[in-house]
C-alpha cells in the first residue's frame, strides 16, 4: 500500500477528503455503518483509488496499520463535551471517552506525526491540551473553533486566530452543526440562526468545503442515493446525512494540516 494518513473516527470522511486534496492516500476507520456508507459515497465521488475504508472499532485495528501510516489523524467522539450541543442527549457508538486512548497513541508512536482534534470545551484549562484554531483561518466560510493537539508541523493559516471573523466586512456564519435540520432559532452559535432558516444539505456541504457552490447537488444526491432502505425513510436518512456533515472537520482545515507535512 502507498504511504497513507490513517484517519480514526473517520465519520463521513471530511478530514480524509482534505488529506486527499493535499495529495495523500487515506485509510479511514469508522465504526458507525451509516457514516461508513456515506464515506464510501464520498470516496467513490473523489476517486476510489485514493483511499481505503474500514468499518470497524478503532480499538480492534491491528497495530501494523498504525505503524505503517505516514501520519495519524484522530477525532474521538465529542458529543459529551461539545459546547454547541444543546439539543438532546449525546449520541455515540462508543461507551467511553476516547481522548485518553488517543493521547496514548502519541506515546506508542513517538516519531510519527499525530493530530488529535476535538471540540472546544467550557471550563478553565479544559482546552490547554492543544492549540485552538478557527476553520475560518484556512478559508472556510464558517466560524468553527477546534482544538488540535498531538505532535505535528504547524499549519500556515491565512490569518491569525480569532474566535469570530468577518469576511469583507460581513459576518462569517457560526458553526454548522449536526442538527441544522431542526433549525436553531434560539441559539446564536448555529448557522441556521445566522441565516434565519434551516440549512439545506448542499448549504451545509458548502460551508464544510465539500462542494464549491450550494447549487452543486451531485454529491448530495449521491449521499441520498445510498440510503439503507430497510432501516431509514427518506426523511430520516436526510437527517442522518445532515448529522454526518455537521459532525465533520472542514475540508480546507484538514488540507492545511496535511500541506504542512515536509516533503
Amino acid at each position: 500500500m502507498r504511504p497513507y494518513i490513517l484517519c480514526l473516527f473517520d465519520g463521513l470522511g471530511l478530514a480524509a477528503e482534505g488529506f486527499r486534496r493535499a495529495g495523500f492516500h487515506t485509510v479511514g476507520v469508522e465504526l458507525n455503518p451509516d457514516a461508513h456508507t456515506l464515506a464510501r459515497a464520498l470516496l467513490d465521488h473523489t476517486g476510489p483509488d485514493k483511499g481505503t475504508l474500514i468499518n470497524e472499532n478503532v480499538l480492534n485495528i491491528p497495530k501494523h496499520i498504525f505503524a505503517n501510516s505516514h501520519a495519524i489523524w484522530a477525532s474521538p467522539p465529542c458529543q459529551t463535551h461539545s459546547a454547541a450541543r444543546t439539543q438532546g442527549a449525546p449520541i455515540g457508538d462508543y461507551s467511553t471517552d476516547l481522548m485518553d486512548w488517543a493521547q496514548e497513541i502519541l506515546v506508542q508512536f513517538p516519531r510519527k506525526i499525530i493530530w488529535i482534534e476535538n471540540v472546544t470545551r467550557y471550563g478553565k484549562h479544559l482546552n490547554d491540551w492543544g492549540t485552538l484554531y478557527n476553520a475560518a483561518q484556512f478559508g472556510t466560510n464558517q466560524n468553527r473553533n477546534r482544538i488540535v493537539g498531538g505532535r505535528y508541523p504547524a499549519p500556515i493559516p491565512t490569518r491569525p486566530y480569532k474566535k469570530w471573523y468577518t469576511l469583507n466586512g460581513h459576518p462569517v456564519c457560526p458553526a454548522v452543526t449536526a442538527t441544522e435540520y431542526k433549525g436553531c432559532a434560539s441559539d446564536t452559535r448555529r448557522a441556521s440562526r445566522f441565516y434565519k432558516g434551516k440549512l439545506s444539505l448542499s448549504e451545509m456541504a458548502y460551508h464544510m468545503d465539500l462542494i464549491d457552490h450550494p447549487d452543486n447537488q451531485e454529491l448530495i444526491n449521491n449521499f441520498l442515493s445510498v440510503r439503507p432502505v430497510e432501516s431509514y425513510t427518506p426523511a430520516r436518512w436526510k437527517h442522518e446525512v445532515c448529522r454526518a456533515i455537521g459532525n465533520g472537520v472542514p475540508v480546507r482545515m484538514a488540507e492545511a494540516f496535511a500541506n504542512a507535512i515536509p516533503p
